[in-house]
């Protein structure tokens, strides 16, 4: 939830952009990056999860909380446009379309889960493996430096 915090403060537009095109805020590519670890591990949890019968409190939030830093994310400033203020929204290869169906399908999931764990588990698995890609995606169509993006490409645009 921390990634997704300060997704949101960035996207309120309390942290600045830099002044340099792909000059994102301090701290952001690390917030970025927890944030695509702590999905994958979500999704691999869930996974786990989705062959036992054993239910484990608190895993309906697992997809939600995703998609939540997904959905913060696609209302950011995009770096690469820097200084000027373009958000990921503003055009960018992801859509809102896409953005509600995964929000729709994470609650979706959560509910599963708490009346059927094995195959809510799995489907939180596969919405939260969609909200990595989605995450991915939302900077995609840039080429930022590699010294910039230590040669993570587009996850941290």
């Amino acid at each position: 939830m921390t990634s997704t915090s300060y997704e949101v403060v960035y996207a309120l537009g309390w942290l600045q952009v830099g002044d340099l095109p792909g000059q994102g805020p301090p701290g952001h590519a690390t917030a970025v990056l927890a944030g695509l670890l702590a999905m994958i591990i979500g999704a691999v949890l869930c996974a786990a999860l989705a062959f036992q019968s054993a239910k484990m409190p608190l895993t309906e939030w697992l997809a939600p909380a995703g998609v939540a830093f997904v959905t913060a994310r696609f209302f950011i400033f995009d770096p690469y446009y820097a200084p000027q203020l373009r958000r990921f929204s503003d055009g960018g290869v992801v859509s809102e379309g896409w953005l509600l169906a995964l929000v729709i399908t994470a609650a979706i999931a959560a509910l599963v889960i708490r009346r059927y764990s094995s195959p809510g588990h799995a489907l939180g698995s596969i919405v939260l493996v969609l909200a990595v890609f989605t995450a991915v995606l939302q900077g995609a169509g840039h080429e930022a430096t590699k010294e910039r993006n230590f040669g993570l490409g587009l996850v941290l645009m």
